[in-house]
């Protein structure tokens, strides 16, 4: 018991958060269902399977980050310098102000945690296959997110290299 009415609550919840109730119960139902599938850690072919299982029967998309460059030393480089900011999880980055204190914040962000999240590799044939991973697990679409700022060498090489090995 609060002694505050259910409309009273509601209009305060609106006022707090900006969101209406229901609004801000979907919030919360999908904050948990992210922080299960991160401490579950649950393989991308079970994401798959319960979606399928679960009636799904739309067109399965993915988006892949990933760094090529001519060396493993650049590839690296490229995602630790690009990808370093986009490693933490809510509510840190919902809380995060500024590019500044992003940029405090990883500062010490090492390049093994940016691997966990960006798929990095000089050899094209190594993307070719995670590519092909990908796709054998039932995704339908592939969306390619190349983390660097040069995106022409990226697309001059899986143009002639990688995607036409992928065929």
């Amino acid at each position: 018991q609060f002694g505050v009415s259910p409309s009273y609550a509601t209009t305060l919840l609106k006022e707090r958060t900006g969101m209406p109730l229901m609004g801000y119960v979907d919030m919360l139902r999908l904050n948990e269902a992210r922080a299960l599938l991160r401490e579950q850690d649950l393989p991308l072919r079970e994401v798959v399977a319960a979606y399928r299982d679960a009636g799904g029967a739309g067109r399965l998309a993915l988006q892949i980050h990933l760094s090529w460059a001519p060396t493993e030393a650049e590839a690296e480089a490229v995602a630790h310098d690009q990808w370093r900011t986009n490693v933490f999880p809510e509510p840190m980055s919902w809380d995060t102000a500024t590019p500044q204190a992003f940029d405090a914040a990883a500062e010490h962000v090492p390049v093994a945690v940016v691997r966990e999240h960006v798929r990095v590799s000089a050899d094209l044939g190594q993307h070719v296959a995670w590519l092909q991973e990908y796709a054998e697990l039932g995704f339908d679409d592939l969306y390619l997110h190349f983390v660097g700022q040069d995106q022409a060498p990226f697309i001059d090489a899986f143009g002639a290299g990688a995607l036409s090995l992928a065929r």
